[in-house]
C-alpha cells in the first residue's frame, strides 16, 4: 500500500510493485498518447482535451489562435514531466519502490499525478464513475485508481505548501 512519510531530508514516497507497475504504465501510456498528439495536431483526443483547456472563453477565434500558439509547450511540458515520473519509477527494486523527494522532484510528480487523473477521468463518462461508486461500497477500480492518485497528490502537496 502507498505510503507517504515525512524524513529528515524530504517526503518519502513508499509504493509496492504492483503499484509501480500500475503508474508506470499508466504514465507512459499517456505519454505516448501525448507524442502521438504532437505528430496529429488535428486530431482531436478525447482523453487530452483536460491537458488543453480553453485558451479564451466566449471567442472562438482567440481561443483557436491561442491554442495554437500554446498547445506544443503544453504537451512539451506534461511529456516531459511524464518521463521524469517514468524515471523516479524505474529507481525502484522488485519489491517496490523507496525513494525520498525534495520539494522540486515532489511538485513536478504532483503535476504528473494531476496528468494523469485528468486524463483517466476523461476516460470515464461522469455518470459511470458515480455509478461505479454507489455500485460497489468500495467503488470501482477506475474510482479507486483516481481516488489513490488525488491521495498521493494530497499527500505531497501538503509537503510541498504546509500551510
Amino acid at each position: 500500500m502507498a505510503r507517504l512519510e515525512p524524513r529528515p531530508d524530504g517526503l518519502g514516497l513508499v509504493l509496492a510493485a504492483a503499484e509501480v507497475d500500475v503508474l508506470t504504465s499508466l504514465a507512459r501510456g499517456l505519454r505516448d498518447r501525448i507524442a502521438t498528439a504532437r505528430a496529429r495536431p488535428e486530431d482531436d483526443d478525447t482523453v487530452l482535451a483536460p491537458l488543453l483547456p480553453a485558451a479564451s472563453r466566449g471567442d472562438d477565434t482567440v481561443d483557436t489562435e491561442l491554442r495554437g500558439l500554446l498547445r506544443e509547450d503544453l504537451l512539451t511540458g506534461r511529456e516531459a514531466r511524464l518521463d521524469a515520473f517514468v524515471t523516479l519509477l524505474a529507481g525502484g527494486t522488485a519489491e517496490g519502490l523507496d525513494v525520498t523527494l525534495d520539494r522540486d522532484v515532489a511538485m513536478r510528480t504532483v503535476e504528473a499525478l494531476n496528468d494523469l487523473r485528468l486524463a483517466l477521468a476523461a476516460t470515464l463518462p461522469r455518470a459511470d464513475l458515480a455509478a461505479e461508486r454507489a455500485e460497489r461500497s468500495d467503488g470501482g477500480d477506475a474510482a479507486r485508481l483516481l481516488d489513490a492518485l488525488a491521495w498521493l497528490q494530497g499527500g505531497m502537496i501538503e509537503f510541498i505548501d504546509p500551510g
